[in-house]
């Protein structure tokens, strides 16, 4: 089947297979439910937490968490029962004792340590576990739980110190 697609820039008509227009529509639809997905991803649910200086992640004074409208002074530090937590751009957060933890994020020019001799325990949630922009230097004790998801972007480093 052919329709008529009268031209913007001509008075002409030009004959176009129906498929065609249906393939530009499903691209186009494409293209919006990704747009839409991306905002989602970037939106925070109650319970995530974020850094908002440098400091021990064992500190509550080092975070921040939304309440599901805002986000106020942290109560606790974060855990692996809380949502998403993001070490932000430009902050070092370490970690100072033994800790369980997923759907950590370290931004890019972020850093995560995990200090000498302590434990972290990365558990499995139904995302991302681990997804390193910025640096997670491991001088300490790294224990993964089976079916983690551990993503390094482009950028991101691991550095294992052994002292």
């Amino acid at each position: 089947m052919k329709i008529r697609v009268k031209l913007s820039n001509s008075l002409r008509y030009k004959n176009v297979e129906v498929g065609l227009v249906f393939s530009l529509l499903g691209v186009i639809l494409f293209a919006i439910v990704q747009l839409s997905n991306s905002k989602a991803a970037l939106a925070f649910t109650s319970g995530d937490f974020r850094s908002i200086t440098s400091g021990s992640w064992n500190s509550t004074s080092t975070w921040q968490e939304f309440n599901g409208t805002a986000w106020v002074a942290a109560t606790s530090t974060p855990v692996n029962t809380d949502g998403k937590v993001t070490i932000q751009t430009g902050h070092t957060v370490a970690i100072t004792s033994a800790l369980n933890a997923d759907q950590i994020v370290v931004a890019r020019g972020a850093t995560l340590v995990l200090n000498k001799g302590i434990s972290l325990s990365i558990k499995k949630s139904s995302v991302t576990d681990l997804h390193v922009y910025g640096t997670f230097r491991n001088s300490g004790i790294l224990k993964i739980t089976p079916g983690v998801k551990i993503i390094y972007e482009s950028g991101g480093l691991y550095e294992r110190k052994v002292n």
